[in-house]
């Protein structure tokens, strides 16, 4: 007698074309964080399909897949459901294929946390998004001499000036090639310091690496509050000083420093005669209208702002190139310690960057990805939205993360929940200085994260709190 169908739900959705093996890590990926407990019947192979609108044989072969593994029973003339055991083999790191991600196992507390689902934390671009073919060619075209030469470094430095000019209306006499941005917050605290600057002001919550930088050069860095709209100019002291700045997108908050404040910090410079960094690590991702241009484009401004841009955000981290535009005020004083330090970039490495930005490529993968991350911001914003209406989601207008903020329970509580969830962000008490801030929560980038994943990453946010509370946490705001 034929079996009467049972009218199951499977919570799940993915990006089409729909793949056997991604909707295999999908039910994996459900049962360790509960959407599917052990016992639970699974929809038919055709209802599931339909679901999912992809072929049949898509879900018949992930179910074929899944019990042979042993994480699913498919019991004859009654159905498929999940096997007892399945949750604590999936915690464990159990597959039923070989993926291409590691499988790391990190230990809090008493006992190990599930295999990690994502990596939220942001600073990483999505590297796949490069047009692989057009670097190719753009690494033939820049190592094709057997010769050494510095054709490279000269060659980026003028295709960097041209895209500044075009793209963050920086006009730049000299431009300083270093391998990473922190580099660059190093050669303009020592100048600064030459200068006799003795004060140095640090965004509250901000950037750990430039607050270390300016420490080991040996300013005291003190804290300065941000609000919504940017560096709050008021909190400055009258005296000459350095103040360090992310205005595009501050960091980790996620705020857009307003024009007025802008105009306010160049104005307090220019009064004081101080100098300011200003880190424009994602400055190039601004969404829905043009990217403001940078600090240093301000009438003015050029004489007391010292702009640090990076290729770590824009492409990828694996590339360490930065570069560094010092201030006029500052300008011996960086070019006497620039080279001192005598630091470079990788001559294959500045010239494959170079033909990549001369040729145009790079301005149409910033509008490619922009679209990309743009969708993917969406994304999470909806997520979250629908599933965690209580807990504000900030900074969502421009770069590569948000911070989405809590109030019930401390931000630290709950990265460390989501963790054992299989999920890795950062809580905003991370940051140096966050103690002056008074807003809370997790800061999750978006960069990688797909539409599927920001669901299940929603769901297990929705789920933190409650378990955090559960277990004795929480906090009174003072």
């Amino acid at each position: 007698m034929a079996r009467t169908p049972r009218d199951v739900h499977l919570p799940i959705s993915l990006p089409t074309p729909v793949r056997s093996r991604r909707l295999v890590d999908e039910l994996l990926a459900a049962i360790v964080d509960g959407r599917l407990a052990e016992g639970d019947w699974l929809p038919s192979t055709r209802v599931l399909a339909r679901q999912l609108s992809c072929s049949r044989s898509v879900v018949t072969g992930c179910y074929d897949e899944l019990i042979a593994a042993g994480f699913l029973d498919g019991i004859p003339g009654a159905g498929t459901r999940v096997r007892a055991g399945a949750r604590a083999a999936v915690r464990l790191g159990a597959r039923s294929h070989v993926t291409e991600e590691s499988a790391p196992v990190v230990v809090r507390g008493e006992g190990a946390v599930p295999r990690i689902i994502g990596d939220l934390r942001p600073g990483v671009p999505d590297g796949s998004l490069i047009d692989a073919r057009r670097w190719r060619s753009c690494v033939r075209a820049a190592t094709w001499t057997p010769e050494p030469s510095t054709a490279g470094t000269t060659a980026l430095t003028a295709a960097l000036g041209e895209h500044l000019r075009r793209h963050r209306g920086v006009h730049a006499e000299e431009i300083l090639l270093t391998p990473g941005s922190s580099c660059g917050f190093a050669l303009l605290g020592e100048a600064a310091w030459d200068s006799g600057i003795r004060r140095a002001f640090v965004e509250a919550p901000g950037y750990a690496e430039a607050q270390r930088e300016l420490a080991r050069v040996g300013f005291s860095v003190e804290p300065v509050e941000v609000d919504a709209d940017g560096v709050c100019v008021g909190r400055l002291p009258d005296d000459r000083c350095l103040v360090y700045t992310t205005p595009a997108h501050q960091y980790p908050l996620g705020h857009r420093m307003s024009v007025d404040r802008r105009a306010r910090l160049v104005e307090w410079a220019r009064r004081t005669g101080s100098v300011i960094i200003e880190d424009d690590y994602d400055g190039e991702f601004r969404y829905d209208v043009p990217p403001l241009p940078a600090l240093q484009a301000l009438p003015g401004a050029r004489e007391f702002v010292g702009y640090v841009g990076t290729a770590s955000k824009t492409l990828t981290v694996g590339l360490a190139v930065a570069w560094t535009v010092p201030p006029g005020v500052l300008s011996d004083a960086v070019g006497r310690r620039y080279a001192e330090r005598a630091w470079s970039v990788a001559e294959p490495v500045a010239g494959t960057l170079a033909e990549f930005i001369s040729r145009g490529h790079l301005a149409t993968h910033l509008a490619k990805v922009a679209r990309t991350y743009r969708d993917r911001r969406n994304a999470l914003s909806a997520a979250v939205i629908e599933r965690c209406p209580e807990m504000p989601i900030i900074g969502v207008d421009a770069g590569l993360h948000a911070t989405i903020v809590i109030d019930r329970v401390p931000g630290a509580q709950v990265r460390d929940r989501l963790e054992r969830s299989g999920w890795l962000v950062r809580a905003v008490s991370d940051y140096p200085l966050a103690d002056k801030q008074s807003v809370d929560g997790v800061v999750v980038s978006y960069a990688r994260l797909t539409p599927a994943s920001a669901v299940r990453f929603a769901e297990a946010l929705r789920r933190a709190v409650p378990e955090v509370l559960s277990e004795g946490g929480g906090m009174i705001r003072t």
